[in-house]
């Protein structure tokens, strides 16, 4: 039997040598990744916090236009007769300008234009109100504030007991102005008058006969 003898150093060297094996095995494991942080929200171009706020975004100045406001009720004055009517209102920030009533309503969302049968208004100057106004027909355009009366249309100043009847009246609430046209009488306390247009405002308190109506709009 033969006995093989290992030098010391031979054995410490062997040592060495698993010793960096096991640490290049160790170092040679993949190390797992950091997750990466959320990035910001993109909203219309814009970074956004990632957390809502809880608050609503302000609309923008395109997404204010004035709607009209409109609320449809049902009347049964006797307990069995049913009527619908129309509540118009317009509003700026001095106060109303105009509330009306109609039979029926028709009213174009995108042009803010409706058509009223059976029309009658209150109208108002800087918030108060002064005079009142009736038609079987009227257009009103919300968004430029005017109303377009025909079919024999009447106007009363409730200040001055002034009334003004014509066929056609168009009131613009905006410039405070009122014009008809296809002849007209006007009546107060004073007598009456008779020709073929009007111009006034709104409380009547300048008021206009005219011959011709010929260039009114």
């Amino acid at each position: 039997m033969q006995f093989v003898v290992v030098p010391r150093f031979r054995l410490l060297m062997l040592g060495v040598l698993c010793a960096a094996l096991a640490l290049t095995a160790g170092c040679a494991r993949p190390k797992p990744a950091t997750p990466a942080k959320p990035g910001p929200l993109l909203i219309d171009g814009t970074p956004k916090s990632g957390k809502p706020s809880g608050k609503p975004s302000p609309p923008k100045d395109g997404d204010t236009k004035p709607r009209p406001k409109i609320l449809v009720t049902v009347n049964a004055p006797n307990g069995s007769d049913t009527r619908r009517s129309v509540t118009l209102k317009w509003s700026e920030k001095n106060g109303t300008q105009m509330t009306c009533s109609a039979k029926s309503a028709d009213f174009n969302e995108v042009s803010q234009v409706g058509t009223l049968v059976d029309f009658s208004a209150q109208l108002y100057e800087n918030g108060k109100l002064t005079a009142s106004i009736r038609a079987p027909l009227a257009t009103a355009d919300t968004a430029k504030r005017i109303i377009i009366a025909s079919g024999g249309v009447v106007l009363t100043s409730l200040e001055r007991a002034t009334e003004v009847r014509a066929n056609w009246i168009k009131w613009n609430a905006g410039s405070d102005k009122v014009i008809g046209n296809g002849g007209v009488t006007m009546k107060s306390t004073n007598g009456s008058v008779q020709g073929a247009a009007f111009v006034a405002d709104t409380a009547l308190k300048k008021l206009t006969v005219l011959d011709s109506g010929k260039g009114l709009e």
